[in-house]
């Protein structure tokens, strides 16, 4: 009999731990059971007994759920069966409350942790984390579109949103911001984001990998993706490779066949090579930089593709450009989805083009506009410095390769790249190498150096040189990696300013940290470049992976280009309005977008202000893009019009 006990025992707590288990829904099923159960046992033992004579049920339902209502109940035998019901209700109800608080709290500890599942179509996911999320998620809120950002990474949730937090607080942001714990590379941590359902997805290696990890990760993501997504997809994948040279590999795993049915339809960033354009671009013209941050970011004015207005086909793209205002009409995108910017007046808009306007949001042009003829003015030549020069590049990281190919490119036939540098890894070593190889245009002079001696007097790197790029470090667990790079520019304008002779036009330093950038005051001689572009390249891309092509052929110097040329080239001295200007230059085949100096900013609202109100970045009025017509041109020698054009130097 004890041993029949033991065992009804051990049945009776394997079932309840059984039920533990259960879903929700399912324990509260199981109890409304057991509830009616035990009611109905009741009213039929007090019927039976003959202690109930009517409404038994009614009357043990109600002391059931309330104890207080048999303090009314009279005979010791009713008195009994009351405390009974009463005793098993308490037992049955103590149990609702339990299961109920336990899943809520399961719950809520799922919500803490970032497990719970995302019930969204259309939004932007990112797999990964690391601080150009934040600059993303910034850029997105600037947008004011109205957008869904998902996060899933293998950070906690907590450490996430505080990261993120600073987004929500810009005004007029639209950007709604989840957060989820993960894998990205896990099949059931996609699905439970919905990233079968997103519009974009990003993917961001995150910092603590070295770049041949990072690229394991990105092709285990894209392989899960795969699985996830399907054969058919129509989700556009975003994805930031550190290494220019990586993409052919990536691209190797979205291919149709290779892996599976269908193709991956996917964008790839590489960072080495848009940092590397932009330092190669800006240490030659210094309001280069200047004007690609604005258009790259949603802070001021960008681009967009828009349809052609009513009657806009069959007009030259000169017609076009002069009626569009509240805008600049820079280019087209074709029907085969080949752009031009800044393409000949002769240009025809055809059915199926697509014009893009540098505009400060979607639809803000307008097409009732003319331009005046453009005024009298001498025939100034521009060679955008024909004659050879020598760049010196200070430290290492990962852009240094691109960068010395990308400086191969723009710069004039003869010229030299001078590196300084310390003694690299043999890998690195081989890249570099290999980079200097592959140079025809100017020729490699390196030397190293150990560390702490770069720059230092006597540096045969700064001999004779027209410009200087100071390379920060990238070891992402440095918090002051980019000491060394900014050490050596204040030594640098320290010595100028003792009285040293600057014989370097320009000073462009690259630095990780994008707030130091802020911290830093710049002119157009003598700034800093923080990785914080590619963040503003892959947040372009989230938003219309369509426009990135456009940003691509603008950081190529190879095509057109952005430029920056003397007032005088286009207008004589005097006043004139950027109306005047515009046409005179599609008069010499350029297409002006802006100026600098630019339009002075309001300068009366404190830090503290600015912070409260989420405008975290230090904003510079050395640029000005896309200002109305009627804008009169600032006056004097030093004053230059950024313009779209095409190198005039020979072999480019």
């Amino acid at each position: 009999m004890r041993r029949q006990w033991l065992a009804l025992k051990a049945w009776l707590l394997y079932r309840l731990d059984r039920s533990v288990a259960w879903s929700p829904l399912r324990q509260l099923a199981g109890l409304l059971i057991l509830t009616s159960a035990l009611v109905a046992s009741w009213a039929w033992l007090g019927s039976a007994t003959g202690v109930l004579e009517s409404d038994a049920f009614w009357w043990s339902l109600a002391r059931f759920f309330d104890g207080g209502t048999m303090a009314g109940d009279v005979g010791w035998a009713r008195r009994l069966l009351a405390v009974g019901i009463t005793a098993s209700g308490i037992l049955v109800v103590s149990l609702t409350i339990g299961a109920i608080a336990s899943k809520l709290g399961e719950r809520i500890a799922d919500l803490r942790l970032g497990q719970s599942p995302v019930v969204e179509v259309g939004h932007l996911l990112v797999l990964g984390f690391d601080p150009k999320v934040a600059l993303i998620a910034r850029e997105l809120a600037r947008s004011r579109r109205r957008l869904t950002l998902v996060v899933l990474a293998h950070e906690e949730k907590r450490r996430q949103e505080a990261a993120l937090r600073d987004t929500a607080r810009l005004p007029g942001s639209h950007l709604q911001l989840l957060t989820r714990t993960g894998d990205p590379r896990s099949e059931a941590a996609l699905l439970r984001v919905r990233a079968d359902r997103a519009g974009v997805i990003l993917v961001v290696p995150p910092p603590d990998l070295d770049d041949e990890a990072a690229l394991r990760f990105t092709t285990s993501t894209l392989l899960a993706l795969r699985r996830v997504i399907g054969p058919v997809c129509k989700t556009k994948v975003v994805i930031e490779c550190r290494r220019a040279h990586h993409a052919e590999l990536l691209a190797l795993v979205a291919a149709p066949g290779l892996v599976g049915e269908g193709a991956l339809p996917i964008e790839l960033v590489a960072a080495d090579d848009i940092v590397a354009r932009i330092l190669a671009q800006s240490v030659r013209h210094g309001a280069v930089h200047l004007a690609l941050r604005e258009l790259l970011s949603f802070a001021g004015s960008e681009l967009y593709l828009e349809l052609p207005p009513p009657g806009f086909f069959g007009l030259t793209f000169g017609e076009a450009h002069a009626r569009i205002e509240g805008g600049i009409l820079i280019g087209l995108r074709r029907g085969d989805h080949r752009y031009q910017l800044a393409p000949p007046d002769g240009e025809v808009l055809r059915v199926d083009d697509r014009l893009v306007i540098l505009q400060e949001e979607q639809g803000h042009f307008r097409a009732e506009g003319s331009l005046p003829p453009p005024p009298p003015v001498d025939r100034l030549q521009i060679s955008d410095h024909a004659l050879p020069e020598t760049i010196s590049v200070l430290g290492f990281n990962r852009t240094l390769g691109r960068l010395v190919e990308e400086l191969d490119r723009v710069l004039p036939v003869g010229s030299t790249i001078k590196l300084g540098c310390p003694i690299l890894r043999p890998e690195e070593e081989s890249l570099l190498s290999q980079a200097s190889a592959r140079c025809q245009r100017a020729r490699v002079d390196r030397h190293v150096e150990q560390a702490g001696a770069l720059g230092l007097p006597g540096d045969p790197a700064l001999a004779e040189a027209d410009g200087v790029i100071l390379l920060g470090c990238e070891d992402e667990q440095d918090p002051d990696g980019d000491a060394s790079a900014v050490t050596l520019l204040l030594q640098l304008r320290q010595r100028w300013r003792g009285g040293d002779p600057r014989p370097v036009r320009r000073v462009v330093t690259e630095v990780r940290d994008p707030i130091l950038g802020q911290q830093i005051v710049s002119t157009l001689d003598d700034f800093l470049v923080s990785t914080d572009v590619v963040a503003m390249m892959l947040a372009q891309a989230a938003v219309d992976p369509e426009i990135v092509p456009a940003y691509r052929e603008l950081l190529d110097m190879t095509g057109c280009g952005v430029f920056v040329r003397p007032r005088r080239y286009y207008v004589p001295d005097g006043q004139a309005t950027f109306a005047e200007v515009m046409s005179a230059a599609r008069r010499r085949g350029d297409l002006a977008i802006g100026f600098c100096p630019g339009v002075p900013r309001d300068r009366s609202t404190s830090l503290r202000e600015r912070w409260e109100l989420g405008q975290t970045e230090q904003e510079d009025d050395l640029v000005t893009l896309d200002p109305s017509r009627t804008t009169p041109l600032p006056e004097g020698p030093e004053v230059q019009v950024v313009v779209l054009a095409r190198p005039e130097w020979s072999g480019v």
